[in-house]
């Protein structure tokens, strides 16, 4: 079986080295000749990929992936919904804080100020004694 194998791998080289001008290319011919097959493989192998593309397996895939797509975007956009009402609330949270402080501190001031006006009359009669006071004073 080696020897068979070795036979026909000889066989190979020998019929590449009978090919007319094949043993006189030179490195660089061979190299752009690789090249060549390369590029028609690639050029083949786009074209399997065409081909594929419009197999049915394949636009099926291809619309499952948009619908998977679309999905992730409408979560997405409900994730930031949620963003912003849980902003929106916690501002408005926020300014109802600020509008019960705001109501706390005017309670407070209204309360100083009956406590000051309740005290006040007795300072307003001494103040008015003392003014009636002097001016009996001052007019004698």
């Amino acid at each position: 079986r080696q020897q068979s194998d070795s036979r026909r791998a000889t066989a190979r080289v020998s019929t590449a080295t009978r090919v007319p001008g094949a043993a006189a290319l030179t490195m660089e011919q061979r190299q752009r000749a690789l090249r060549i097959m390369l590029t028609e493989d690639r050029e083949a192998a786009a074209f399997v990929a065409t081909a594929e593309s419009f197999h049915p397996e394949a636009v099926n895939r291809r619309a499952r992936q948009r619908e998977a797509q679309l999905e992730r975007q409408r979560a997405e956009a409900v994730r930031q919904e949620l963003l912003w009402a849980e902003l929106r609330r916690d501002h408005t949270r926020a300014q109802m804080d600020d509008l019960r402080y705001k109501l706390y501190e005017a309670e407070q001031q209204q309360a100083r100020q009956q406590q000051q006006a309740a005290a006040s009359p007795k300072d307003d009669r001494v103040a008015r004694s003392f003014i009636t006071e002097s001016a009996a004073v001052a007019s004698s």
